[in-house]
């Protein structure tokens, strides 16, 4: 006999449930950490995306292990509810329709997670670390450019 699990839950109070549980200091932008945003789209509620004033958009599970999930809340609950009880991986997959590798990765996150305190880093921090890293590179490449070019001129000017 079958259970239906995910038609059973409300969509909106697994939303919350979810939110509250990976944002616990409260939904903030991944970008500038500001809290004045506005909802940008909301077509597939209850997940919102939001706009912030600094011009990220962005929604609940960004930086989170279901960043780029398109699951209902409710199925997510069930994932994270079957994942807390230490339900083995293939056998959630089976009963839930979800890829292993895709459960295993997610158990991984929230492992880690549970164990450093640390969420995954965002998209974006990620692309703003490696472009600063590009920037520090050519700024040390200009300094030795620089510091060749006056020794030759001093040079010159004996």
């Amino acid at each position: 006999m079958d259970f239906p699990l995910l038609d059973l839950l409300d969509e909106g109070a697994c939303y919350d449930f979810l939110v509250d549980a990976l944002h616990p200091a409260g939904l903030r932008c991944p970008s500038c950490g500001g809290r004045r945003y506005l909802v940008h789209r909301a077509h597939r509620e209850p997940v919102l995306d939001y706009r912030c004033g600094c011009g990220r958009v962005f929604n609940a599970w960004t930086g989170t292990a279901f960043q780029g999930t398109q699951r209902s809340p409710a199925a997510l609950v069930v994932i994270v509810r079957g994942i807390a009880q230490g339900t083995p991986t293939a056998q959630l997959a089976r009963e839930l329709g979800v890829r292993v590798g895709q459960l295993r990765t997610w158990r991984l996150e929230f492992e880690k997670e549970a164990v450093t305190g640390i969420a995954k880093p965002d998209r974006s921090a990620a692309e703003d670390l490696e472009q600063l890293r590009r920037e520090n590179a050519k700024l040390k490449m200009e300094i030795e450019i620089s510091k060749k070019a006056a020794i030759y001129f001093a040079r010159e000017a004996k």
